[in-house]
């Protein structure tokens, strides 16, 4: 089996992060947050949470369900209809 070189660099990289923190999700997020502040880039943010008002169940639209994906033979499948013109 191949092993890509990159992959492999960034669980590596993914690893040693997470073990600088335990592998605490939350102080992972706050580091994150932290750098993130401290790079000086323009970092786009969502209005505060009690600015946002998600409907209530009441208040949805119905939505109708989407059709089901249209399926097709898989490449090199060939039918009895496909094979007649040949």
């Amino acid at each position: 089996m191949w092993i890509d070189p990159i992959i492999e660099e960034v669980r590596k990289n993914r690893e040693e992060f997470a073990a600088q923190f335990n592998f605490d999700l939350w102080a992972m997020g706050r580091a994150l947050q932290e750098m993130e502040r401290a790079s000086g880039r323009r970092v786009v943010s969502f209005a505060p949470e009690d600015d946002r008002h998600l409907p209530s169940q009441d208040e949805q639209e119905p939505v109708s369900p989407s059709p089901p994906p249209q399926t097709h033979p898989p490449i090199g499948w060939h039918t009895a209809e496909s094979t007649r013109n040949r």
